[in-house]
């Protein structure tokens, strides 16, 4: 049975994607992993922030069972990865900053 995995490609779904700096230049990104052709949720999908200069990790973490995350550094340059056994990974770099209130 040949998988069409290189079809079946996953993303982070950032339109939901809440990226809050504070007052400690503390940046948490949060979203959903879905599977891009049935908009299922992927559980225990891995997130991680890297360094966009030198692509060693900054922070990493697990998606939940509904595929969300929540994850924080403190980098002011960085992009998200997103893997998971059986499908190709996922380089995000193009999400919005945004800065809220007290």
């Amino acid at each position: 049975m040949k998988r069409t995995v290189l079809r079946c490609l996953f993303f982070a779904l950032l339109t939901c994607c809440s990226l809050q700096l504070a007052a400690q230049s503390e940046v948490k990104v949060s979203g959903k992993v879905i599977e891009a052709q049935t908009g299922e949720a992927i559980p225990f999908a891995t997130v991680a922030l890297r360094d966009i200069s030198t692509d060693a990790p900054l922070a990493g973490l697990t998606t939940t069972l509904s595929g969300s995350f929540e994850i924080s550094t403190t980098a002011s340059s960085f992009y998200v990865e997103v893997s998971f056994l059986g499908y190709v990974t996922q380089r995000i770099d193009d999400f919005t900053v945004s800065q809220t209130g007290k």
